[in-house]
C-alpha cells in the first residue's frame, strides 16, 4: 500500500491540492477546523504532503502527523520545514499493533478519505486505535468518500458503467499506473461503527469526484460544468451521503462523576 502512495507523491499537489476542487475542499475543511479553538494536540493520520499539518500549525496546534508513504512524509516535512509545532512519524494503517505511538491527543483527524484504505474490519481495528490515542475528552474529525456519490452515479448512468463504488462498497481507483482497492462508508455507517462518540457534526464538501478535475484527465476540459454542478448541489445543500466527500465531527461523551 505504502508504495503505491510513493510513487503519486511528488504530484498529489498538481493533481489535487492546487486544483480548484481540491482548494475548494480543503478551504472548507479549515474552516471547520479553525473554530475549534487553540493549543490543541492533535494526531493526523495520513497525512499525505503536510498540507493540513502546516494549517494546523498555524493555528497554535501540537501537530503528530502520521503517514503510510516515506515520500509523502518527505514532502510534507519539506513543506513544514519552519514548523516548529509538527513532528513526523510513519503509520501502517494495516499494522495499528507495531506502532509506538502513544498519547492523550485533543483530536484525531483525517482528511481526504486516508480512512477509505481500510476495509470495515480494519476500520474497526483503527477505531481501537484511535480511541486508545484520545483525551478523555477528545474527538474525532474524518474526511471520507461515500458509496453514493451522485455526479459519480450519473456520469457512470449516463455512459452505462457498473458502479462498484454503490453497488459493493469498494472499487479499485487507478493510482498513477497501479489500482488501488478503495472503500466506501457513508455517514450512516461511520456512526454506527463509532455508536460510542456523540456525533457533533456530519456536512458535504463538494459533490465532484478528484478524478473528474483532474488537470491530466479528459474530464478537466468540462470544468465549467463540474465547478457549476457542485456549487448548486452545495447551494441546495444536498446530503452528505451523496457528496463526493464528507466531513463527519464525533466526540467522546463526557462520563457522569
Amino acid at each position: 500500500m505504502s508504495d503505491l502512495f510513493d510513487e503519486v507523491a511528488l504530484a498529489y499537489d498538481q493533481t489535487w491540492t492546487q486544483g480548484w476542487n481540491g482548494r475548494g475542499q480543503r478551504r472548507r475543511v479549515w474552516e471547520y477546523l479553525s473554530k475549534l479553538g487553540t493549543d490543541l494536540r492533535v494526531l493526523e493520520v495520513a497525512c499525505g504532503t503536510g498540507e493540513d499539518a502546516l494549517f494546523m500549525s498555524e493555528l497554535g496546534w501540537e501537530v503528530h502527523a502520521t503517514d503510510s508513504s516515506e515520500r509523502m512524509i518527505e514532502q510534507a516535512k519539506k513543506k513544514c520545514a519552519s514548523a516548529k509545532s509538527v513532528i513526523f512519524d510513519r503509520l501502517d494503517l494495516m499494522a495499528l499493533d507495531r506502532t509506538d505511538i502513544s498519547g492523550k491527543f485533543d483530536l484525531v483527524f483525517s482528511n481526504f478519505g486516508g480512512l477509505n484504505c481500510l476495509s470495515a474490519r480494519q476500520l474497526h481495528d483503527f477505531k481501537l486505535f484511535a480511541s486508545e490515542q484520545l483525551s478523555p475528552t477528545g474527538s474525532l474529525i474524518f474526511v471520507l468518500m461515500p458509496r453514493r456519490a451522485l455526479l459519480e452515479r450519473w456520469y457512470n448512468l449516463l455512459k452505462r458503467r457498473p458502479n462498484s463504488r454503490v453497488s459493493e462498497g469498494v472499487a479499485r481507483v487507478r493510482l498513477v499506473d497501479n489500482e488501488v482497492e478503495t472503500f466506501y462508508f457513508d455517514p450512516d455507517f461511520i456512526i454506527q461503527q463509532f455508536s460510542d462518540f456523540q456525533v457533533q457534526d456530519v456536512r458535504a464538501l463538494g459533490f465532484v469526484p478528484s478524478y473528474f478535475s483532474d488537470p491530466n484527465s479528459r474530464k478537466a476540459s468540462l470544468d465549467p460544468l463540474w465547478r457549476g454542478l457542485d456549487f448548486l448541489m452545495r447551494t441546495l445543500q444536498v446530503g452528505p451521503s451523496r457528496a463526493d466527500h464528507y466531513l463527519i465531527h464525533l466526540k467522546r461523551p463526557k462520563k457522569n462523576v
